[in-house]
């Protein structure tokens, strides 16, 4: 293969990786959305079921119980809808497409003067333009070389001894390259990195940092002296780093003395002899070897000259070109792109992705596990509520017995202060909402510790007397005397009847059993006796009544509500779980 075949062949291939690689944070891109889009549906999902469940409470018009829904689920959907924004705050959090992602990244490492910049102004295709040969590079549009320096990005004409044209890196006698720059090519983006050891400690720091999130390091070694302790301390950092290393050995020439056609003697640039170049390579091999890191070795040593190449461009040289090592290393990056950047530009936002997708679930199940245990406790409190019935009608019994004497006693005062009767139905209707509200509230209270009213509870007395002034009756005897006309008996009768008109009289004598009535009191204790004895006989059936209306009318809902919930979000859970990568 020709010198202009490999360039070419290089530019194409990374020219088709961008394609790929777009392809991959497309469908990376798709996948965030859809987990944003389950997320939401959840949501909308989770708020149907309460206004659903609401719904039906107020259909049921259980308003006190629909009360008590109300403030239980205020919890859930405020439990549901953090949950939800904690995990919305982290999709928008994640960082899935940075520049490192769209490209394969390409990082050159190594120490100050080890050729760094001089190969990547030869990936650029500068001496190609310069040399005016028509190329691959032509499809490109005009590179450019970014700035990075401490967190600001820049585009300057002007870099430390560099062209004012801005397209090439600085090269030169001291250091250089202290900042990081970088331009993409295709589908690759080569970063060249303060060297090892330069001139301020900031800028090491800074080429390391950027060389953990490359996808390829390139490690120049001077082959003048390569190898030395500094740099395989560097190489072990980036081996237990888990980096795919390329160890070039660079600038592998010499000058030559000769004599032109003049006369004059001149220097020429050459390769170094194979000898050399086999046995700086052999020892970099056996050091790594010896040092536990044969798996660097993923790719061969290869010993370059990129001045020779640029020499070899400028001339049309193809035999220099090979001489260069330059074609089989534009070869190697070739072979890399075609078969592993792909998977490496896969494995990155993959992982990433499903490491957000995990953690969203993490989040759906911790959420789940709360409701479930909340459910738990709604089943328990059932069962306690239940199981405490004969407490609960003890306390009923106590509290109504209170207030009835305090009825019964207002009402008292009254009838002795206005002399009235109180009836049944009026005092009946006084003690139904006493009573309705002793139960209520120490249902409530038992039950959720917090409402004082559930349902409305009607309690009908009768055949418990009015309550009136209490009189009592005393016997005597009582003799009536009457006297009634009668005719005369006998002669002497009927003469002076006669004669001197006498009249005559009977006179008898009766007797009959008359009362005496006193009062002797109010009636209050027996009218509050007889309540009570009527209520006995209710308060059995109605707190029973009134504890399964709680059950059915509160607990039930909540119970449904959350276990529909639960349900939902694992179908949330199973949906984001076909969607990892």
């Amino acid at each position: 293969m020709s010198m202009m075949e490999k360039i070419n062949g290089f530019v194409d291939t990374m020219l088709e990786q961008q394609h790929q690689f777009e392809e991959i944070q497309n469908n990376i891109s798709c996948c965030k959305n859809s987990v944003k889009s389950i997320i939401a549906q959840l949501d909308t999902r989770e708020r149907e079921l309460v206004s659903s469940a609401k719904a039906g409470m107020a259909d049921s018009k259980a308003e006190g119980v629909a009360d008590i829904f109300n403030a239980s689920s205020k919890s859930l959907v405020e439990t549901m809808s953090a949950a939800n924004q904690k995990i919305r705050e982290a999709i928008k959090g994640m960082k899935f497409i940075q520049n490192f992602e769209k490209h394969f990244t390409i990082a050159v490492f190594g120490k100050v003067k080890a050729g760094k910049s001089y190969i990547g102004n030869f990936v650029m295709g500068n001496p190609v333009k310069k040399a005016g040969i028509t190329s691959a590079y032509d499809k490109l549009k005009q590179m450019v070389v970014h700035v990075y320096d401490r967190g600001n990005v820049s585009k300057q004409k002007n870099l430390s001894e560099q062209p004012d044209d801005n397209s090439d890196f600085a090269t030169g006698m001291k250091e250089t390259t202290s900042t990081i720059q970088w331009f993409d090519l295709g589908g690759m983006s080569w970063f060249d990195t303060p060297g090892i050891g330069s001139v301020t400690w900031q800028n090491e720091m800074l080429a390391k940092e950027y060389v953990k999130n490359a996808d390829l390091v390139i490690f120049a070694c001077n082959s003048d002296a390569a190898g030395t302790r500094q740099e395989f301390a560097e190489m072990k950092q980036l081996y237990d780093m888990g980096k795919s290393i390329l160890l070039l050995l660079t600038q592998s020439d010499t000058y030559e003395s000769d004599i032109d056609y003049e006369g004059e003697e001149i220097s020429i640039l050459v390769p170094k002899c194979n000898k050399d170049r086999a046995d700086t390579e052999q020892y970099m091999i056996d050091t790594l070897k010896e040092q536990g890191m044969s798996d660097l070795l993923k790719y061969d040593i290869l010993t370059v000259s990129a001045k020779l190449a640029v020499e070899a461009i400028e001339k049309n040289d193809e035999e220099l070109f090979q001489q260069s090592n330059m074609g089989s290393f534009l070869e190697r990056l070739t072979a890399i792109t075609k078969n592993d950047a792909a998977d490496m530009k896969k494995a990155t936002p993959k992982n990433r992705l499903n490491e957000m997708i995990d953690s969203v679930i993490a989040y759906l199940r911790a959420m789940s596990e709360q409701i479930a245990g909340a459910c738990q406790s709604i089943e328990k409190s059932k069962n306690d509520l239940t199981d405490r019935k004969d407490s609960i009608l003890e306390q009923v019994k106590s509290r109504v017995y209170l207030e009835v004497l305090k009825i019964v006693q207002d009402y008292k005062v009254k009838v002795e202060k206005e002399r009235v009767t109180i009836s049944e139905d009026e005092m009946s209707n006084k003690i139904n909402k006493a009573v309705s509200d002793c139960i209520s509230t120490v249902c409530a209270e038992e039950a959720i510790k917090s409402i004082n009213k559930i349902q409305n509870l009607e309690i009908r007395l009768t055949g418990i007397g009015e309550l009136k002034t209490r009189r009592e009756s005393i016997p005597y005897e009582y003799t009536f005397v009457t006297t009634e006309s009668r005719p005369p008996e006998g002669v002497l009768e009927w003469i002076g009847s006669k004669v001197f008109h006498k009249e005559y009289h009977t006179t008898s004598i009766r007797t009959e059993t008359r009362y005496s009535t006193f009062d002797i009191g109010i009636n209050d204790t027996e009218i509050t006796q007889n309540i009570m004895f009527k209520l006995d006989d209710v308060f059995r059936n109605t707190v029973s009544q009134f504890i399964g209306s709680i059950v059915s009318g509160y607990y039930q809902p909540i119970e449904d509500l959350q276990t529909k919930s639960v349900a939902e979000i694992g179908k949330a859970i199973d949906e984001l779980t076909a969607l990892k990568l």
